[in-house]
């Protein structure tokens, strides 16, 4: 370590990690043991010190409980919103949902009232978040900010908004199905 600093031009304790490329790979497992004979030194694959250090930010530096509690709370915030608009819209449709229950509309007939509009609002939430999405990865990536946004995250996401969306409908779901068919005549 001496040596290294010596030859970098650093003062002793400014070094903390040292990059060693190898000329074959295949001696990676040797070249770590080798370096972890010495007391103060500790040495890591890319891949395994990739790992730690994502361990430490996610589980050690309570960043990761910070973003958990984050994505948690929005969830609740949209569900929130998200329920209002609807009970709003049915609401609004009261009149022409007892209508249709008075015509003879099933419960089901009446649930896909709600239903595409859950729908649509999952749809279009999710098509304005994903272009959002996209927009900070692109704007980030050109500061050397990398975004993963695998076919995995995407997916979880759709699944996110739309167990939302459908959690949200309930309330308008109950109300949908509890109209009186005589709210025509008043």
């Amino acid at each position: 370590m001496d040596t290294a600093r010596w030859l970098s031009g650093s003062a002793e304790g400014q070094a903390q990690y040292w990059v060693a490329d190898l000329e074959s790979p295949a001696c990676a497992a040797s070249v770590i043991e080798r370096i972890r004979e010495h007391p103060d030194l500790d040495a890591h694959t890319t891949g395994g010190f990739a790992n730690m250090t994502e361990s430490y930010w996610v589980f050690g530096s309570g960043a990761g409980g910070a973003l958990a509690f984050c994505a948690v709370f929005s969830l609740l915030v949209g569900a929130v919103i998200v329920a209002q608009t609807l009970y709003s819209i049915t609401k609004e449709h009261e009149k022409e949902l007892a209508t249709l229950k008075a015509m003879g509309a099933t419960p089901a007939e009446l649930a896909a009232f709600v239903a595409w509009q859950a729908s649509f609002l999952a749809l279009a939430g999710g098509a304005i978040g994903a272009s959002l999405a996209a927009a900070l990865r692109a704007v980030l990536s050109s500061e050397g900010i990398a975004i993963s946004l695998n076919p995995q995250v995407w997916t979880i996401g759709a699944v996110a908004v739309a167990g939302m969306c459908a959690l949200a409908s309930v309330p308008s779901l109950r109300r949908v199905l509890t109209v009186e068919a005589a709210e025509v005549f008043r």
